[in-house]
């Protein structure tokens, strides 16, 4: 019958979860703070209250256990709301990368019921979209983000996260194992040696174990997004349609990042198809994303491409005990970058044994000659 009632009223249906704070940072008070009510959807739960997995339908490979490391997937008849598609992008499909799944793409995920109409729909969540979801449903906006891959997007899946774990095990590497450097400081270190298996299990490791931050669960129950786990389609300017769902708004964002693309290089497709498919002999073809499903490391690595990214991988690479070769045009390497900058970083990574073509024209093949040994 009055304010004070009806706060007591709210404070109970808070505690009853029938809405919450959009942060969750306060209880229900009588006050300018925006709430939401609880949506039914998210992660599926099994009889006995626990989250169904993927690895519910994916035995983890191991070592005792692993042929190609990439199990066969199930057929798809029988569990049609799985995509499996979505887990073979990643391999070894070890319990790291089932864990990854676990929060960036939930096999069982449930999409919600579409409000009427969003303030703003996010198509793409890697970065730019994760960010611009959460600070819109920080003040307040109902926010719809759409992805139909990973979440966390290149960051965590594929660059940022991977890429330094794999640096900094190589860089550890490089420091016990550069004599001269070592000798200068009166230290000694015999008997150093990697195990690229471990450097890559290690990386999957720390990889799942962050990725709660981007999950679909997280966003969902705890920032207040609605998350849909699907292909976005847009049907007129203010309308999308996810799933046979159509989701209006005020307002979208296009976040959808891009992806590898092969060099017009004749004979590389087949080959790269070839490895994917896992035939006997191919040659390891990887791009920027797929490197870091390696679980063996290269006699021979070669990069195409003399940015950043082809630059800390050679480096890695080289470190790590490869014969790195760098192929680029312009006959430098970073040619966005300083002159004086990009030859003391060639110098460097001359100095530690990675060779460099830099004055290719044009590339005009690729083929198989005898035998590849995974390089």
């Amino acid at each position: 019958s009055n304010r004070r009632d009806a706060v007591a009223v709210g404070q109970v249906m808070l505690a009853e979860g029938i809405f919450h704070h959009v942060l969750r940072e306060h209880q229900f008070e009588d006050a300018k703070l925006f709430y939401q009510f609880t949506e039914g959807h998210g992660e599926k739960v099994t009889k006995d209250g626990s989250k169904v997995s993927w690895s519910d339908f994916i035995k983890p490979v191991t070592k005792e256990t692993e042929d190609s490391l990439l199990p066969a997937m199930p057929a798809s008849a029988a569990t049609p709301e799985i995509d499996f598609n979505i887990s073979e992008q990643l391999a070894p499909l070890d319990e790291h990368n089932l864990r990854l799944l676990d929060s960036v793409h939930p096999s069982a995920w449930q999409d919600p019921k579409a409000k009427p109409k969003y303030h703003m729909v996010v198509i793409g969540a890697g970065t730019g979209g994760l960010v611009t979801a959460a600070g819109s449903a920080g003040v307040g906006a109902r926010v719809a983000m759409i992805e139909k891959n990973l979440l966390g997007g290149d960051c965590l899946n594929y660059g940022c996260v991977p890429s330094k774990a794999l640096i900094s095990a190589a860089k550890a590497y490089y420091a016990v194992t550069n004599q001269k450097s070592l000798t200068d400081m009166g230290i000694t270190v015999e008997g150093a040696s990697v195990d690229f298996g471990k450097v890559m299990e290690r990386l999957r490791r720390l990889r799942a174990d962050i990725a709660h931050n981007d999950s679909a669960e997280r966003f969902a129950s705890k920032l207040g997004v609605d998350v849909y786990l699907g292909h976005a389609k847009f049907l007129d300017k203010n309308t999308v349609e996810v799933n046979g769902q159509k989701l209006t708004f005020a307002r979208c964002t296009i976040a959808t990042g891009g992806s590898p693309r092969l060099p017009d290089v004749s004979g590389i497709k087949e080959l790269f198809e070839a490895y994917h498919k896992k035939e006997e002999g191919a040659p390891t073809i990887v791009t920027n994303e797929s490197i870091f499903n390696l679980t063996e490391l290269p006699p021979r690595f070669g990069a195409i491409g003399n940015g950043a990214i082809g630059l800390e991988i050679a480096q890695s690479m080289t470190r790590f005990g490869s014969e790195t070769t760098v192929f680029g045009r312009g006959g430098r390497i970073m040619g966005k970058e300083d002159a004086d900058i990009a030859k003391i970083l060639q110098d460097q990574m001359a100095s530690e044994g990675t060779k460099f073509e830099l004055g290719v024209e044009k590339y005009v093949s690729l083929k198989k000659t005898g035998r590849t040994n995974g390089s």
